[in-house]
């Protein structure tokens, strides 16, 4: 006589259950860590651009400030003067320019703006104060720089 035996061939309801709740709480997981992945990358991607644009700023005020005959400022600008022309650095709205004899152009990239471009001067030091932001808004940074002005 044949002993009859019981083969399971699926997945019971409860089985199913778990399994689908594991894989569920794996991929909200996963999202979860692309998603700060994402986040902080564009993040500290904004930090650098700022960084980067900062000192592009303080890197053209400090070699103007060397090759320069003389300099004079306003509250809101720095003219190098040079022996064959200028340059001159102002604020305007949100945005830095930067004009010479031949041309006038943003010096800002146009994903930044400018929210702080003060200039004070005591005798041959040039003081300067930087505020810029992302286009966003939520991340600022500001550098201050004293520069001595060699006159010739």
């Amino acid at each position: 006589m044949e002993k009859y035996t019981f083969r399971k061939k699926g997945f019971t309801l409860i089985e199913l259950l778990v399994y689908i709740g594991i894989v569920s709480i794996s991929v909200i997981l996963i999202l979860g860590i692309m998603y700060a992945i994402i986040y902080y990358t564009l993040f500290y991607f904004d930090r650098i651009t700022l960084k980067n644009e900062m000192f592009k700023i303080l890197q053209k005020i400090y070699y103007n400030s060397i090759i320069a005959r003389t300099a004079t400022t306003t509250n809101s600008s720095i003219q190098f003067i040079f022996e064959n022309g200028y340059e001159k650095l102002y604020a305007s709205g949100s945005a830095l320019y930067l004009e010479n004899a031949s041309t006038s152009a943003t010096f800002l990239s146009p994903k930044l703006k400018l929210l702080n471009f003060s200039v004070s001067t005591s005798g041959n030091y040039i003081n300067t104060f930087i505020n810029i932001s992302n286009a966003k808004g939520d991340q600022n940074l500001y550098a201050t720089s004293v520069i001595y002005i060699l006159g010739f």
